[in-house]
């Protein structure tokens, strides 16, 4: 009997996906003591400029990254406290591989490490339905 699942590319099957990892906030909405994240606080933010630069550069060497595909991966505290700045920079990333007729633009995703407060919020549920 044939499976009806969508089989993944073959490069995910492969493990040879870069991550790139943005820590775009130190907050949070909660002080778990098994956290990995010590000094929350809401004052430290990424910018988005931060994050251009950050993409332009890793874009631009191909040779330096050089895996066939790309997980773009946010964290923080926790990263959905910061949606507006996290749908900027996915935008970005999308625009920016497909102009630079970039490998990566059919062969990338996006990560996000939550605690899940935020994933009903109508914010974040406009973004996930736009990625």
């Amino acid at each position: 009997m044939e499976s009806n699942i969508a089989k993944p590319p073959a490069v995910w099957q492969e493990s040879i996906a870069k991550t790139v990892t943005f820590m775009v906030t130190e907050d949070c909405q909660l002080r778990c003591r098994y956290c990995y994240f010590t000094g929350k606080n809401s004052n430290n933010k990424m910018s988005f400029d931060i994050a251009r630069q950050s993409i332009d550069y890793i874009l631009e060497n191909r040779t330096i990254f050089s895996e066939s595909s790309i997980v773009w991966d946010f964290i923080g505290g926790e990263p959905f406290l910061e949606i507006e700045l996290i749908d900027r920079i996915c935008e970005y990333i999308k625009t920016s591989q497909e102009e630079k007729m970039h490998p990566w633009s059919n062969c990338y995703r996006f990560s996000f490490t939550t605690n899940g407060i935020l994933y009903n919020n109508d914010r974040v549920q406009n973004f996930i339905k736009k990625i």
